[in-house]
């Protein structure tokens, strides 16, 4: 039943099994459908290291040419014969690995929510940089600053801080610096 991965690039305690990677794969599309193809990459491989690259890839292609995934505009869904798999075979993966890719795709459609809310923008000016803070909720502006920073580095840093710890609730409490 079990075929072996590719391994490298994968942490210790990661999937080195072809078929716990697919039904991983639909453990995580089920739970959070539609999953965009940057996002199953995004969570399963480049931040959390629990599959290789390129099985993860053979994993999708096998995967929804068998059926079990549909790939629409908004991306990945999941088939009921998917759905089966997942559910029926989801203790041959290590509730270690679910559990942590799970977290990474928690922590990516956070970040994803704060981008959309936290606009934050880096311009030249000059020989210096300006940074343009914006929170938006429910169509209303609540916080809009600029910044002036020495150079693009320092502004590039304050970009990532501030879409990082911006919060449309308690806009007095952004941190920019760490």
């Amino acid at each position: 039943m079990f075929e072996p991965a590719f391994t490298a690039g994968v942490r210790p305690g990661g999937l080195t099994d072809e078929t716990q990677i697919r039904i991983l794969v639909c453990y995580i599309i089920q739970n959070f459908s539609p999953v965009t193809e940057e996002e199953l990459y995004t969570t399963l491989w480049e931040n959390s290291q629990l599959v290789n690259y390129f099985e993860l890839g053979s994993a999708v292609g096998n995967l929804s040419r068998l059926g079990h995934l549909r790939l629409e505009d908004d991306g990945y869904h999941i088939t009921s014969s998917g759905a089966m798999a997942a559910n029926d075979l989801t203790t041959a993966v290590p509730r270690s690995v679910r559990d942590r890719a799970m977290d990474s795709m928690l922590r990516l459609r956070a970040r994803q929510s704060r981008i959309a809310q936290n606009r934050a923008e880096v311009q030249p000016y000059g020989s210096e940089y300006q940074l343009r803070c914006k929170i938006e909720d429910l169509g209303h502006t609540l916080l809009d600053v600029t910044m002036t920073f020495a150079d693009l580095e320092l502004a590039e840093h304050a970009k990532e801080r501030f879409i990082e710890n911006g919060d449309a609730e308690t806009p007095n409490k952004i941190a920019f610096y760490s």
